[in-house]
């Protein structure tokens, strides 16, 4: 009987109370995955946009130092060169530390960006002058900029099946675009590559904090009692990536000032998230970042005395600033979606009244707005990637003063947000259409490829100053620093009437009113004024210099140039007054200690000379021309055994010069060493028998 009930108890059907009880005991005894059977997916799109990324900017790795970067780094302009300038770097404005050799620049405001001196001087540490090292480095920034908008755009759009697809297509044109030439493959383009990347890192830190401390109802209702017993071991974890948002946005924000806005986008994220539910944490995480900018800005102010960028709106009248805006960006997309070669110029056409352009751009803008506001209200994800564009398009658009109003570098990162915005709507075709969903990804490889031969066609011109500059002036004939570039280079190769064309172009398109571009007014007077007196226009590189010492008052080099046209005029008096200002502002400049302790010695005040002369000697015991200098300033104040180790050093220096052997031997004649003056002055006459030092000191011992 027992057994007869037991078998009509088995048969019996199962309830779904018990059933429920059975799936959920399978459900637990099933092993987990580990990290990487989870994310075995995305893990092979990180690899696959590193590989292609990589790949193509290697392209561009070889090459010189290109334009700034030899200023910056080879001659150490924004590198830190000792343990005292770290300190420096972090206190002053670039520009006031790119001066810190040559006078402290009087000024408030400016640049900022010591993260980006301490990357290129830990760089020189590494490699010292080998661009093809820095140029790899910045190609790992840009890998790590690429992966972080995949992990972000996977962040984005948590809720959606494909998200990885979504942003790994987004991501991959982003990785090729040729806008980005100007970021990886210029050196000096780190500061876009390291502000992207850690204000990315911080991005990504917010969105795990946001998406896993969301209160979803189903999961509270099922989990309740497990989320409060494991709380307490999950906390710990929440700091971390609460150090590591505010720590990636804080050095963003010290790498360029782009990454001030970082927290806007967050904002509208946070706004997109929470729907009607919201935990504390993200809230707590999202006041944090807003809490670390203003801390940026704050510091800002306390050491630079002010928060501008040195520069001025682009227009005078607020409304002309605007459509000026407008027309900027709408050119920005033209850049975006019909990619041509690159262009490094950054002249852009300032409006001065209203025409049909301006009218037309405006409008338009002002439909985007209210359709891109109407998307943020209704929550779409389309206004989440056009946020994107807009939030890091703010500081490009001439509103904001800054010393570049135009230049493509802007769009990195902001283009993504457009990429991502098309991939989305390419995803909302029409059921009708829906058999065209199966070309996507072909379509999607055949842009990739389009924009790679893009960037890769480009990078040529990326190979030295030489040819990016004649292609930079060809596209713009007016391209200001362009222009200066050229002046500079024609200068080196000693074509000063070519020299003199280029400033003079530079300066008469630089004081054109309706077009706004960066120029330095110091180093286009400098140019010229070198130019100008080298080609024996005395006159005219005074007028020169003394502009550029307008714009850089404390500048030495202004100084000591006007000291050498002094000098040709014959106002000595002025002279020596220039080189002493030059190098009370300069003092470890021996050129011009030299030259003023050679003047001294001409004037006849040799002890004055001796004084100039004698540091740069200690700070360069081989510098010959120094020496000379001292030694003949001895020499006249009978001083015999001061001078005699010079001559020797000078002698030991260039064996074959008949003076310094000749001024040697006069010394040892003076000292008494009659027999090894006259083996000296026989090996002087015998190099150079008609060298008129050598024959006056010969008489004048044989009389």
């Amino acid at each position: 009987m027992n057994d007869k009930s037991d078998s009509s108890l088995s048969e019996q059907p199962e309830n779904s109370k018990s059933r429920k009880t059975r799936i959920r005991r399978a459900v637990r005894t099933k092993p987990k995955k580990g990290f990487i059977e989870q994310n075995q997916k995305r893990l092979m799109h990180c690899v696959l946009l590193v590989v292609v990324s990589g790949s193509l900017w290697m392209i561009g790795a070889f090459g010189e130092f290109l334009w700034l970067d030899r200023v910056e780094i080879i001659e150490g302009g924004y590198r830190i060169r000792s343990v005292d300038e770290v300190s420096q770097v972090w206190t002053s404005s670039l520009d006031a530390y790119l001066e810190r050799d040559q006078g402290q620049l009087e000024t408030s405001g400016g640049y900022l960006r010591p993260v980006y001196a301490t990357s290129i001087s830990i760089d020189w540490w590494l490699w010292g002058e080998n661009p093809m090292l820095y140029k790899m480095a910045n190609i790992f920034w840009h890998c790590l900029v690429v992966v972080g908008l995949y992990l972000l755009g996977v962040s984005v759009f948590f809720k959606r099946k494909i998200r990885s697809d979504i942003s790994l297509a987004a991501a991959m044109i982003f990785a090729v675009h040729p806008f980005a030439v100007h970021s990886v493959t210029w050196i000096s383009g780190r500061k876009d590559t390291m502000c992207a990347a850690f204000a990315l890192i911080s991005l990504i830190a917010f969105g795990v904090i946001l998406n896993h401390s969301l209160k979803d109802s189903k999961h509270q209702e099922s989990a309740t009692s497990k989320r409060k017993s494991s709380a307490e071991s999950k906390t710990p974890r929440w700091w971390i990536w609460f150090t590591l948002m505010i720590v990636g946005l804080g050095t963003a924000t010290f790498c360029k000032e782009l990454a001030l806005i970082t927290p806007l986008f967050a904002t509208i994220w946070f706004w997109f998230a929470i729907r009607k539910r919201f935990s504390k944490l993200s809230l707590a995480a999202l006041l944090a970042m807003w809490a670390t900018v203003f801390a940026s800005a704050g510091y800002r102010i306390a050491v630079l005395g002010s928060f501008g960028l040195n520069t001025e709106y682009p227009s005078s009248n607020l409304l002309l600033g605007v459509v000026t805006s407008a027309r900027l960006i709408f050119y920005y997309v033209f850049r975006i979606f019909l990619p041509r070669s690159p262009t490094i110029v950054d002249r852009w056409r300032i409006s001065e009244s209203l025409g049909a352009a301006e009218f037309g751009c405006a409008l338009l803008l002002l439909a985007v707005l209210g359709l891109g506001i109407y998307l943020i209200v209704k929550r779409r994800e389309t206004g989440l990637a056009l946020t994107w564009f807009a939030v890091w398009m703010i500081p490009t658009c001439g509103i904001v003063p800054l010393r570049h109003m135009y230049a493509e570098r802007y769009l990195y990162p902001a283009s993504w947000g457009l990429f991502l915005l098309v991939v989305l709507l390419l995803l909302r075709v029409p059921e009708k259409f829906k058999r065209y969903h199966d070309a996507l990804p072909t379509a999607l490889i055949v842009i990739v490829l389009g924009l790679a031969f893009l960037s890769a066609r480009e990078m040529r011109y990326w190979e030295s100053n030489d040819k990016l500059f004649k292609r930079a002036v060809r596209q713009n004939s007016s391209y200001v620093e362009g222009l200066s570039a050229r002046a500079l280079q024609s200068l080196e190769k000693q074509n000063y009437d070519e020299a003199i064309t280029f400033s003079e172009r530079a300066i008469e398109s630089a004081e054109n009113p309706t077009f706004g571009s960066y120029f330095s007014p110091q180093v286009i007077y400098m140019n010229l004024g070198i130019a100008r007196y080298q080609s024996g226009d005395i006159l005219g590189s005074k007028a020169d210099f003394e502009r550029a010492l307008e714009s850089r008052p404390n500048n030495s080099i202004g100084y000591y140039h006007l000291a050498k046209v002094s000098v040709h005029e014959g106002e000595v008096g002025k002279a020596v007054e220039y080189f002493q200002t030059a190098l009370s502002l300069k003092p470890d400049d021996h050129i011009c200690r030299n030259d003023l302790g050679n003047l001294l010695l001409n004037i006849g005040r040799y002890e004055e000379s001796t004084k100039v002369l004698e540091p740069a000697i200690a700070a360069e015991p081989d510098n010959v021309l120094p020496r000379a200098n001292l030694g003949a300033a001895l020499i006249v104040l009978k001083k015999f055994g001061e001078a005699e180790p010079h001559f020797q050093k000078l002698v030991e220096l260039d064996p074959e010069n008949p003076v310094n052997i000749a001024k040697l031997a006069w010394c040892k004649f003076e000292l008494g060493d009659k027999a090894q003056g006259w083996e000296l002055m026989r090996k002087a006459f015998a190099i150079n028998p008609d060298d008129p030092t050598v024959i006056t000191i010969g008489r004048m011992y044989r009389e």
